[in-house]
């Protein structure tokens, strides 16, 4: 039967759970770096199958490598991020999906699109917040190290996740997704290819400090030098995940676009 009489077209939402990053410092999305994160949704249903929606989104990322162990606990490298995110995102249903249809009141569903963040890596350093960026803690930006720029705080990424979503009444859904970003940059941690050289960064103004920054491990007081040693793997980049709990409110009209109330036969 056609859906006459329940065209929907737009929906605002909001929604609150949590983030977390896969990069250097956490390889494997590891489950204990788990931070809050929430955000807000408009949508425009084109019809019951297909949707985009703009996105934004708040939270927190960050790691530590004293949590694992071996080189990587030796490495001692730590760090955390504030991530704002701006997307668009476009949305596919897999069953028909219509707010306040006892028949149509549920899918699952898919998403992907494009998104813009912004980010500022920082760490604990001597008592104090450091915004790891402004040092260069591998040469970038120094004239030692020419060829390695300092990263960008603002950046782009890809989103891919999917979810379930269910009508609770004539006006309001919830849903449960999730979707990780994967980035242009392998800097979220701050840590992408190797230790500068510690003399030539020493002659800095800021040297000394760009070096505690960039070499925190255990042995960093030995004789042990570091200089020009893997840092990080610069050929893989960084991403983040955002996920929870989406509550929507469906603005219903007598009279909607043609996408809702002809062509749409799901009997």
């Amino acid at each position: 039967m056609p859906l006459i009489g329940l065209s929907q077209i737009w929906d605002i939402g909001v929604w609150g759970g949590i983030s977390n990053y896969q990069g250097e410092i956490n390889p494997d999305f590891n489950m204990k770096f788990v931070k809050p994160a929430y955000g807000a949704l408009i949508r425009y249903n084109f019809n019951p199958i297909i949707s985009v929606r703009g996105n934004f989104s708040k939270g927190s990322i960050g790691a530590n490598d004293s949590e694992f162990k071996g080189w990587q606990q030796q490495r001692n490298l730590s760090f955390q991020s504030k991530i704002t995110e701006l997307s668009g995102l476009f949305e596919f249903n897999f069953k028909p999906f219509i707010t306040g249809d006892p028949k149509y009141n549920f899918t699952t569903y898919l998403f992907t699109g494009f998104s813009v963040f912004s980010f500022k890596p920082q760490t604990t350093y001597n008592g104090s917040i450091t915004n790891l960026q402004a040092f260069g803690t591998e040469g970038q930006g120094s004239e030692y190290y020419p060829q390695r720029n300092k990263y960008f705080l603002y950046n782009f990424a890809i989103p891919i996740g999917g979810g379930m979503k269910v009508s609770l009444s004539n006006h309001l859904s919830f849903a449960l997704e999730i979707g990780a970003r994967r980035t242009f940059t392998d800097y979220l941690d701050d840590v992408s290819t190797t230790y500068p050289n510690s003399e030539l960064i020493g002659q800095k103004a800021d040297g000394s400090t760009t070096n505690g920054l960039s070499n925190q491990s255990l042995q960093a007081n030995s004789s042990n030098d570091v200089s020009d040693h893997q840092r990080g793997n610069s050929k893989d980049k960084d991403w983040y995940m955002f996920g929870g709990a989406v509550l929507a409110y469906n603005f219903k009209f007598g009279k909607c676009g043609k996408a809702f109330h002809e062509g749409y036969k799901w009997d």
